[in-house]
Formats: C-alpha cells, sequence, structure tokens
C-alpha cells in the first residue's frame, strides 16, 4: 500500500513539473518577441522620468501608456512628441506661495517662515537613460522641427535640462543616442508662473523683468532685462561658472553687462565683461532708493541708463550690484514702475531677494510681528534698504499725476533729464501685447 500511494505521488508531481516548463517555454516565447521589439525601436519606455526641485513636472500617464504601448507594438515606430507630456513652473512652491499671498500680513508670514532658504533656482526636468549608450545628444526647441534647437551632449545615463524656461510657453525636446538614433521625444508645457526664475551656473538672485502685466491687455516681454548678483566673485559672493557663462551667452543671449557698482570700490577690480570680453560692459556708480533721486550725480546716470535702454540694439542686458538687491531693485522700479507694473508686484518682486542667498530684503521695518511704517528695513553701516521710503518719495513728489507710472515718468523727465522720446523707445521695446 506504502508502495502505491509513493508511485501515484510520483506520476502527480511528473505531470505538474511537465504543466510548469510548457508554460514557461510558451512565455519565452512570447516575451522575447516584445523585448526586441523595444531595443530595436528605441521606444519611449526606454525612460524613466522625474524632476529636479519643489515644483516638479508631472508626466501625463494617460498619454505616456497609451503612446509606449503603440510603440511597444509597432517595432520600427519612431517616438513621438506627444509619448511624454509634462508640465514645470519657472518657481519652486515658496515663490508661489508668497505671490499667491493676499495680504500684506501673509507676505510677511512667509518671508518670516523661510528667512534664510534660498529658492532662487528654476526646477529641471531630469531623465535616465535605461537604455542604450552614451553619448546622448539632447535637442529642445520651441517648434517641432526643432528649428534654432538648443543642443547638449551628455556623458552619463542622466540628462538634465530647465534654468532658463519662459512661462507660458511650450517646448519640443528629443534625445539621440550614439549611433545617431532619436529614441526618446516629449513635450514640455511651462506654466504661467508668476515670475522667471532664471538658474545660471554660479550666479545667485537672478531672474527676468518680463511677465508682469501692465494693464489694458499688456505685459513687460520675457528675455530682455534680467537682473540679479555679481558674477565676478567679489569677497567670495557668486561667481559665473562655465555652464554659467554657456547659459549667458548661448541661451539667454546677453550681449550686455550693465554693472552698478562702484569703480575701484566694491567691484572686484572687474573691468570687462565677465562672459565674454566680446560683450559690452557699462559701469556705473550707482546709489540705492531715495537717495539715488536726490544726488545730482546719480540723477545724471539714470538718464544715461535710459538713454542707453532706448536703442533695442543693445538687449538682452543683465544688470546687477553685488547681492542684486539695493542699486538693481532700484533701477528695476524706475523701469518697471514706468513701464506699469503696479506698486504691489513691485515690492513682491524686490522681496523675492530674500530668497536669494543675499540677505533679507523686506519692504520696511521689520516689528517682529509685521511689517512697520517706516519704509526703511535697515539703515547702518553695513547697509541701507529703504524700499517703502523710496516709493513714498516719488508719491510725496508728483502728486499731480494719477497712477505709479505718470509719477516716475514725470520724475524721470523733470528731474532726471531723460527725454520723453527715450522712454517712449523704451516702452515700444519692452512692452507686448497679451495673446
Amino acid at each position: 500500500m506504502k508502495k502505491y500511494i509513493n508511485s501515484r505521488v510520483i506520476i502527480v508531481i511528473l505531470l505538474v513539473l511537465t504543466v510548469f516548463f510548457s508554460t514557461v517555454l510558451v512565455g519565452c516565447d512570447m516575451g522575447g518577441g516584445s523585448g526586441s521589439t523595444e531595443n530595436q525601436s528605441g521606444s519611449a519606455s526606454d525612460f524613466e522620468s522625474s524632476s529636479i526641485g519643489d515644483s516638479e513636472s508631472s508626466e501625463n500617464s494617460s498619454s505616456q501608456g497609451q503612446s509606449e504601448t503603440a510603440s511597444e507594438s509597432e517595432e520600427d515606430k519612431d517616438p513621438e512628441f506627444t509619448d511624454h507630456v509634462k508640465s514645470i513652473q519657472t518657481c519652486d512652491q515658496v515663490v508661489l506661495d508668497y505671490f499667491a499671498a493676499k495680504t500684506e500680513q501673509e507676505q510677511y508670514d512667509i518671508m518670516k517662515r523661510y528667512k534664510n532658504t534660498k529658492h532662487d533656482s528654476q526646477p529641471e526636468v531630469k531623465f535616465y537613460v535605461k537604455r542604450s549608450d552614451p553619448p546622448y545628444l539632447l535637442r529642445v526647441a520651441d517648434n517641432t522641427e526643432m528649428k534654432n534647437a538648443y543642443t547638449k551632449v551628455y556623458e552619463t545615463k542622466q540628462i538634465v535640462f530647465g534654468g532658463t524656461l519662459i512661462p507660458g510657453k511650450t517646448y519640443y525636446y528629443e534625445v539621440e543616442d550614439s549611433s545617431s538614433t532619436v529614441v526618446y521625444r516629449g513635450t514640455l508645457n511651462v506654466e504661467q508662473s508668476p515670475v522667471r526664475v532664471i538658474t545660471v551656473g554660479g550666479g545667485a538672485n537672478i531672474r527676468d523683468l518680463g511677465g508682469y502685466s501692465v494693464g489694458n491687455g499688456y505685459r513687460v516681454k520675457y528675455g530682455l532685462l534680467i537682473r540679479g548678483a555679481q558674477l565676478n566673485g567679489r569677497n567670495g559672493g557668486p561667481k559665473i561658472t562655465a555652464d554659467g557663462i554657456t547659459t549667458m551667452r548661448d541661451i539667454l543671449g546677453v550681449k550686455t553687462e550693465l554693472d552698478l557698482r562702484n569703480a575701484g570700490v566694491d567691484d572686484g577690480g572687474q573691468t570687462a565683461c565677465v562672459f565674454g570680453e566680446d560683450k559690452t560692459y557699462l559701469k556705473f556708480n550707482f546709489q540705492q532708493y531715495d537717495n539715488a533721486f536726490k544726488s545730482v550725480g546719480n540723477l545724471g546716470l539714470i538718464k544715461e541708463i535710459f538713454e542707453f535702454l532706448a536703442d533695442e540694439n543693445n538687449y538682452p542686458v543683465y544688470f546687477h550690484c553685488n547681492a542684486g538687491a539695493d542699486r538693481t531693485g532700484t533701477l528695476t522700479y524706475l523701469i518697471n514702475g514706468l513701464l506699469g507694473v503696479d506698486y504691489d508686484t513691485l515690492t513682491k518682486d524686490f522681496e523675492l531677494t530674500s530668497f536669494g542667498g543675499q540677505g533679507q530684503r523686506l519692504r520696511s521695518d521689520d516689528t517682529g510681528s509685521g511689517y512697520g511704517t517706516t519704509g526703511v528695513f535697515q539703515n547702518n553701516s553695513s547697509n541701507y534698504v529703504a524700499w517703502g521710503k523710496m516709493n513714498q518719495y516719488i508719491l510725496d513728489n508728483y502728486k499731480s499725476e494719477n497712477t505709479l507710472s505718470e509719477k516716475i515718468e514725470k520724475f524721470l523727465i523733470e528731474k532726471a533729464g531723460c527725454k520723453k522720446s527715450d522712454l517712449d523707445k523704451l516702452k515700444t521695446i519692452m512692452l507686448e501685447q497679451v495673446a
């Protein structure tokens, strides 16, 4: 009886093993076909995607799933730009929250909550190549024909791009492997972010003056005036890298560096443009806040600067002091204020320096629970920060004009000696109708 049971057990085991191996063999035949299709076609499923930064780009999972299924079933199908659809912001969540804050108290609370933290980098898209071998060539353009595309070679399996994207714009990108085969395509939708923060290697506190509404269906153009901190590393400050130079020259296309520091005093001895001696370099011993409006010498500099900005051949322009906050903030107030940006928006843009690693800047004194009323945040041997006081000077001295734009224009013409024709040219250069 025992022998009979053992024989039956053995027979059952043999039958189970036979079914098991038959199933595995069938599975290998099906799976082998699918795997070879992926390898030969270089489909979008060869990659994993994610993003860098607090505001992460998101994959359109439904369109991605459909496109990858199609590419897996068609061995020779080329990747499509609709294979991967992503969205991204040009600033991180802290900056988004700050701009979204409606009341002065809410804005102050965010300033205090994130004091001494840096949020001056633009989120980037990151890919990890799972198949094929480097080097890889990335192309990014604002058209599917890839005309005038930005290109960069990657020697590793990680591909990262972004940092200079423009809000509200759609980009198309593709990756080519070492055999010159395009193995990946996608679309990047840049959301209508409130500010275009720009990442420049080695730089800090850099952002575009563009994008702000001036009413009547117009806004300030992107890509023409960029503000930020020094780039020559004075006293251990921000210093541009080789990648940063490429960004300034080849991506942003900057033609002019406008330096607002005092020659031989606090400029680190800089005498030429740090991202190319073939670029225009101008030095203005500029003052800041209301002091800039009272000094005869500085008023002459304001006139010179606005004459320079009236010539469209000088753009794009990068202008800065050391921190990109005080003298830079004063000039930004005059330019964007003239163009029609409202005071609340000008103030938010000014206070963003607090997130740029260059020290806190507030519109007025800090009471510990909110903004004070003096309009002066700092006044000692280290610095003079008087954003609110500067604005009050314009309001008090040009009461006959209705809007801040009109008041600043009158100041520029009557006090600084600017020509109205130059100011009109600047408006023509810097303003565009919103589509």
